[in-house]
Order: structure tokens, then C-alpha cells, then sequence
């Protein structure tokens, strides 16, 4: 065994890459084949499987793109950058834990289903760590204006204030849903010059 990971760890990194993926989808995808799942509702587009319109989710589909763009910004500056390594690292897996909760319903299914947690402790967990985000990044200084990041934040908070209060009406789903999209668009655009500016060593008043 040792000697088929030699091998395959002086592979080139795109083919390692290639191979773990391919690899793990198998993997994954037989667990499921094991519970009774088809194999099929997991690698088809939703749209074609559970027959709704192929626009269904499309704003919902726009924020997770935005949301993992975010977390591959982050995680690639942090690695790259001469400074400011734990704050970007703390924003990749903060926004990789956002894209996820959202794809898969975390804090509606798993805490309160499988856990029987309230989803509020979810969501002080996400307050807690852009919290400490802001905070790091104010006593570091170096001319970073953190509007962009209030903005941010003001924007998912909102969104959460109408989902845990449980807002109804004809304007509900515009206004959590649209906040939310917002916050992660101005989300992504501050972690992006935080980021551009940890690799350049450039600062911005206009984040």
C-alpha cells in the first residue's frame, strides 16, 4: 500500500486531483447506493431528475457560486500571502461553512432534526467568527476600510432576523432570500480586495 502512495503522490498534482475526485465521487456515491439512494440523483442536473423548470433555484444557485468563489479566493491568498494568513483562512472556512449550510439546509435539517439543537446556535456560530474577522482585521490596521464588510454582514443579517422570526407574507421569500444573495455578493467583493491587498501589499479605501 505504501507503495502505491508513492506512486501516486509523484503523479502530477492535476492528475492527483483528477483521481481523489473521481475516486471519492465513487465512494460517496456507493454509500448512498447503500442507504437506497439512486445513484442517478446524485450526479444528474436536479432540473432533469425531480422534473421542476431548469430557472428553479437560479438565484439560490447564484449565491452558492459566489459563496465558493469566495472560498477559493480566500483559501488561495492565505496560502500565498506574506501576511494576514489566519483572518483569510478564517473567511475561507467561514464562507465554505455558509455555502454548505445553504446548499444542504444545515441549520434546518441537521440541528434541529438530527441534533435537536436550535438553529439559532448555528447562526451565533457565524456571528462569533465574523465577529472575530472584523475584529482582527481592525487591530491589524493597514488602512483597511471594513464598510464593505458591514455591508456584509448587515445584508445576511437581515436575512437570518426574517428566517428565525419567522416572517411571513407576499414580500417574506424577496426579502430573505435577496438580502441574502446581497450579502453574499458584498461578501465576496470585500474578501477579494482583502485578499488582492494581502498579496500585493496594497491597501484600499474602498473595500
Amino acid at each position: 500500500m505504501s507503495d502505491i502512495m508513492q506512486k501516486f503522490m509523484r503523479l502530477h498534482l492535476a492528475t492527483r486531483v483528477g483521481w481523489g475526485l473521481f475516486l471519492g465521487a465513487t465512494a460517496i456515491s456507493l454509500l448512498f447506493a447503500l442507504g437506497g439512494v439512486p445513484v442517478r440523483e446524485l450526479v444528474r442536473d436536479p432540473a432533469a431528475e425531480f422534473n421542476y423548470p431548469a430557472y428553479g433555484g437560479l438565484l439560490s444557485h447564484l449565491g452558492i457560486a459566489l459563496m465558493f468563489g469566495c472560498t477559493a479566493i480566500c483559501a488561495f491568498a492565505a496560502t500565498i500571502a506574506s501576511g494576514r494568513r489566519n483572518v483569510l483562512w478564517g473567511a475561507a472556512w467561514l464562507s465554505l461553512a455558509l455555502t454548505l449550510d445553504d446548499l444542504f439546509l444545515l441549520h434546518e435539517e441537521v440541528l434541529p432534526e438530527l441534533l435537536g439543537l436550535p438553529e439559532i446556535l448555528l447562526y451565533l456560530l457565524y456571528a462569533a467568527i465574523a465577529a472575530w474577522l472584523a475584529l482582527s482585521l481592525r487591530r491589524e490596521g493597514a488602512g483597511i476600510d471594513l464598510g464593505g464588510l458591514y455591508v456584509a454582514i448587515a445584508f445576511l443579517g437581515l436575512s437570518v432576523l426574517v428566517d428565525v422570526f419567522k416572517v411571513h407574507g407576499p414580500f417574506s421569500f424577496w426579502l430573505e432570500d435577496f438580502s441574502k444573495l446581497s450579502g453574499y455578493g458584498a461578501w465576496l467583493t470585500f474578501w477579494s480586495m482583502c485578499a488582492h491587498n494581502a498579496i500585493t501589499g496594497e491597501t484600499s479605501d474602498n473595500q
